[in-house]
């Protein structure tokens, strides 16, 4: 079953067998395999060749007879301004704006909040320390 998570150039000898019992024995189970990989494609190629793909595999989707994927090929429809929007974009900085969140940079750079402790399963828990008021220094 590893195998059908995959991307295809990445299977071991061993998994590409497995696969193609797959294909003999389900082949619905297999005609899913493909729309999903023609979909990973569709996603890397991005421009016009990402477009192509991605119209072809929404009319594959929209014929199969598997319910979740005519779902998929009617939300992929409906929302399909957007996606080729998308594959028209050049690279995202997505993983960039990533690093700007608090909790991947390094603790010199980001203040820490404090968290509410949870209550311990055995009762409350008691502060650790009695906490000073707080003074203004004039």
């Amino acid at each position: 079953m590893w195998a059908l998570r995959k991307d295809y150039r990445t299977l071991s000898p061993g998994q590409r067998g497995a696969l193609a019992q797959i294909a003999a024995d389900n082949k619905q189970l297999y005609k899913g395999y493909l729309i999903k990989e023609q979909l990973r494609e569709a996603v890397k190629a991005k421009g016009e060749d990402g477009k192509r793909l991605l119209r072809g595999m929404i009319a594959w989707a929209h014929r199969c007879r598997i319910p979740e994927f005519q779902k998929l090929a009617r939300t992929l429809s409906r929302l399909r301004d957007l996606i080729d929007h998308t594959l028209d974009g050049g690279p995202s900085n997505g993983r960039a704006e990533a690093l700007n969140s608090p909790d991947q940079r390094p603790d010199h750079q980001s203040p820490r909040v404090p968290q509410r402790r949870r209550p311990h399963r055995h009762g409350p828990v008691r502060p650790r320390r009695p906490v000073p008021p707080f003074t203004l220094l004039t």
